[in-house]
């Protein structure tokens, strides 16, 4: 029984660990977008 529960925590700690992983990847990814757009509309903003 005590095995399960340390098998199912440490299941739970992986899986909370990989979502965070997770979402810091796309936040920055997100950030790189937002950072690309904002170029762009610049350049654009330049151009008229």
């Amino acid at each position: 029984m005590a095995n399960e529960i340390v098998y199912l925590g440490i299941a739970y700690t992986a899986l909370i660990g990989l979502i965070g992983w997770f979402s810091l990847q796309l936040y920055n990814r997100l950030q790189n977008v937002s950072k690309r757009l904002e170029s762009v509309e610049k350049t654009i903003k330049e151009e008229d």
